[in-house]
């Protein structure tokens, strides 16, 4: 978490203050970071929307910058199949397959 911190510190110019109180350590961003955004509406249900209202009150973040890091990392980290598929097309597209030799040498190799 903390690399992903510095990153996003480092690419919007903000500075930082990381200090530990109660054993807890709180990371103040100075600067302004300007974004364009929208809005979106989802149910949750009850048990969902009790388990962030008391993530948010813990952490001292708000609901919607939960749900917003939670939206990021799950596109993150699902969008690599995106790009694989679009990769897999478009080398098909070219007329790139594998071989007959090249496909039995994967199946000898993970089962079929």
């Amino acid at each position: 978490m903390l690399g992903l911190l510095a990153i996003f510190i480092k690419t919007h110019n903000l500075d930082l203050q990381i200090s530990e109180e109660d054993n807890r350590m709180y990371y103040k961003c100075y600067g302004v970071i300007q974004m364009s955004s929208r809005t979106i509406n989802v149910r949750l249900p009850e048990t969902l929307y009790k388990q962030i209202e008391d993530l948010a009150k813990a952490t001292a973040r708000t609901k919607s910058f939960l749900a917003i890091e939670a939206l990021t990392n799950y596109v993150q980290s699902e969008s690599w199949q995106i790009n694989d598929i679009r990769q897999g097309l478009d080398e098909a597209d070219s007329g790139d397959f594998a071989s007959a030799k090249e496909v039995e040498a994967v199946f000898l190799k993970y089962g079929a």
